[in-house]
């Protein structure tokens, strides 16, 4: 949770805690002592750096010398790979102190699925769709014959989560399934060069990703959502930007972003809001040089609009909690009481 100190002090009161202890209590949580414990200390940066380096090292930077080793030496290096990874990494995770290390060694394991699928596929001849290349291809050609290995990753996700409980690993589940949602469409279509469907996958996808998101976040399970915000927040603001044909479009496009900025208070999550602000201010833009260029009144018309939305804000904290309790509410996965 990211708690302001107002507010934890505001908490302790009304839970008959003095504000002296409460004070005390704060000071002592934010302390340089809580600080090196926390998530971003040199040794969470070492494991971190180190796992996305593997994982790279094996997704992203794989050279072109594999491909001319043929796909039965890639599938088996994956394999192995994997076995090696995941088990080194479940051996730290059921030690107390390496259970980062662990989670994230876990994690590149995951990331060793697609390459293993794509090189059995590469060794026997087994694509939907025909050949599609080399691995490399896998992150920038959209082609429906990668389907299994984004199938494959998704359920390696799935089954990785069941014994070992790091957020991490909702990385490579979030990323198969976009991935999913792109060459999938490819399969079904043939190609994936109408905007009109490129848009509405999109859309679609990203919707139904931040409804998954808000799922995960009122199962108790916050910690797991942010990749797949993150993804969704990409596709649905990616759909969007396809639909910035007209002004009709482009308003809609802007109520869209305000929305999702209003959504990104309510739930806590600032990858939402990011993609929002950024989304307004483009909007924004476009008005200001395009819609208004010869204007003189439009600038004094935003800052009146500014200043309703901090008049809008000052409200909102006198009654933060009603509101966010009554939005929460109505949110998938609402819990009652």
């Amino acid at each position: 949770m990211n708690v302001e100190k107002a507010q934890f002090l505001g908490a302790a009161e009304r839970v008959g805690v003095s504000s002296d202890k409460a004070a005390a209590l704060w000071e002592t949580l934010s302390g340089p002592a809580a600080a090196r414990g926390g998530s971003f200390s040199v040794s969470n940066v070492a494991y971190y750096f180190g796992g996305f380096v593997i994982i790279g090292a094996m997704t992203f930077f794989m050279t072109e010398g594999w491909v001319n080793l043929g796909g039965a030496f890639i599938c088996i290096t994956a394999i192995v790979y994997a076995i090696v990874l995941a088990g080194l990494g479940w051996m730290l995770y059921r030690r107390e102190n390496t259970q980062t290390p662990g989670g994230i060694l876990v994690t590149a394991a995951v990331f060793m699925v697609p390459l293993a699928i794509f090189g059995f596929q590469d060794w026997h001849h087994l694509w939907l769709q025909g050949d599609p290349g080399s691995y490399g291809g896998y992150y920038y050609l959209i082609h429906g014959s990668w389907m299994w290995m984004e199938l494959g990753t998704i359920l390696a996700s799935v089954i990785a989560l069941r014994f070992v409980r790091f957020p991490l690993l909702t990385l490579p589940a979030a990323f198969g399934l976009w991935f999913l949602s792109i060459d999938g469409t490819h399969a079904i279509f043939g190609k994936y060069d109408d905007a009109v469907v490129m848009e509405r996958v999109a859309l679609a996808f990203g919707v139904a990703m931040i409804v998954l998101s808000i799922l995960l976040d009122r199962w108790r399970a916050q910690s797991y959502a942010f990749w797949t915000y993150l993804f969704g927040a990409i596709a649905l603001f990616g759909g969007m930007a396809i639909l910035w044909s007209d002004e009709f479009h482009e308003a809609i496009f802007a109520v869209v972003c305000l929305f999702v900025m209003l959504l990104s208070i309510v739930l806590q999550r600032r990858v939402l809001i990011i993609f929002a602000v950024l989304g307004i201010a483009t909007y924004l833009g476009h008005l200001a040089f395009d819609v208004f260029s010869d204007s003189v009144l439009f600038p004094f018309a935003l800052t009146a609009i500014g200043l309703g939305i901090v008049a809008a804000g000052i409200l909102y904290q006198r009654n933060e909690e009603k509101v966010r309790g009554a939005l929460l509410a109505l949110l998938p996965g609402a819990r009652s009481g």
